[in-house]
């Protein structure tokens, strides 16, 4: 007995030591790798204050953290920015100051040594060189809510902001004629569609040229899914059953279906869910059993569609 509880105590230790060296063992060791620093280059000078800090890929790495601060890490005044990004590059508007920004690659286990660079942003009232960096929507952005917050990052030498909408392409009809803000924000309620806005910064000398996204707002379910196979009221010989269906949306795209598998016609006792995106789902069923089952479609918007007819089929493999 005690020579077994030694053994057992030993296989503990060992499945231990392995769950927790299992992350070291699949992670590549990037520890002596270096970040190649791409842009801004080191010691530059501009004007320019929307920077995209932008670094070769390292293997291995799944992550990359950035930072920056005034005036230097050695004598540091203001941590302005600490992020962790899976890209290879970040967009982020400064102000006029002298800046150190280095990175470091990241993975699970990892870290590599930070790599650094400097970077001066002198003060101009020139706006013609900036760009107005925005935060939301975000280029490609799909919703059902016709409530839209546009909101973008200051510019320090800006005295407004300019905001259009047009619908369907930047030379399209006109949605919100172009409107003068003081702040960095503008709500404004739109009707289903797609659409292209702009923003730029003004003063009295100079502005930018506009900085434009598109968006949809697509407010219309999703089709009814068309069951296709098993036939309805048929009998299959696998428990392993391959369901397969029809289902399409005019508006954003389908983002998911669920197949729902039931084994009382009421619908009250749900046995299986599972979510596919290619119109087919393998699901194991219990041999000798009748089921009922319904696909059900969301949107790209987050629009939830009519579910699909009820069809039946029973599981009898002997």
């Amino acid at each position: 007995m005690k020579t077994n509880r030694i053994l057992n105590t030993i296989l503990e230790v060992a499945l231990l030591v392995t769950m927790a060296g299992c992350d070291s063992f699949f992670e590549d060791d990037i520890s002596n790798r270096t970040v190649e620093l791409v842009s801004p280059a080191d010691q530059v000078e501009t004007d320019i204050i929307t920077q995209t800090f932008y670094w070769d890929v390292v293997e291995g790495a799944s992550s990359y953290r950035l930072q920056v601060v005034t005036p230097s890490f050695a004598n540091a005044e203001n941590l302005v920015l600490d992020t962790l990004v899976s890209d290879n590059k970040y967009t982020y508007t400064l102000f006029p100051a002298k800046f150190e920004w280095r990175v470091r690659a990241e993975n699970s286990v990892y870290q590599s040594e930070w790599s650094s660079s400097h970077l001066t942003i002198y003060a101009s009232d020139d706006l013609t060189r900036q760009k107005v960096q925005v935060s939301s929507p975000h280029d490609g952005y799909i919703t059902n809510q016709a409530d839209i917050s546009f909101v973008w990052d200051a510019l320090y030498n800006a005295d407004n902001y300019q905001v259009v909408v047009y619908r369907g392409s930047w030379e399209g009809e006109t949605e919100v004629a172009p409107v003068n803000v003081d702040g960095t924000s503008y709500e404004g309620a739109l009707s289903e569609g797609t659409f292209f806005w702009g923003v730029k910064a003004q003063n009295q000398t100079s502005e930018t040229s506009y900085t434009i996204q598109s968006l949809m707002i697509d407010q219309t379910p999703p089709n009814v899914p068309v069951l296709t196979s098993p036939e309805n009221n048929s009998t299959v010989t696998s428990t392993s059953v391959q369901f397969t269906w029809s289902s399409g949306d005019s508006g954003s795209g389908i983002a998911q279906d669920t197949v729902k598998i039931y084994s009382d016609g009421s619908l009250s006792t749900l046995e299986k869910a599972v979510a596919s995106s290619d119109q087919q789902a393998t699901i194991d069923l219990t041999d000798r059993k009748t089921y009922y089952w319904t696909v059900l479609s969301v949107d790209k918007a987050g629009n939830v569609g009519a579910q699909a007819s009820i069809d039946t089929l029973t599981v009898r493999v002997n």
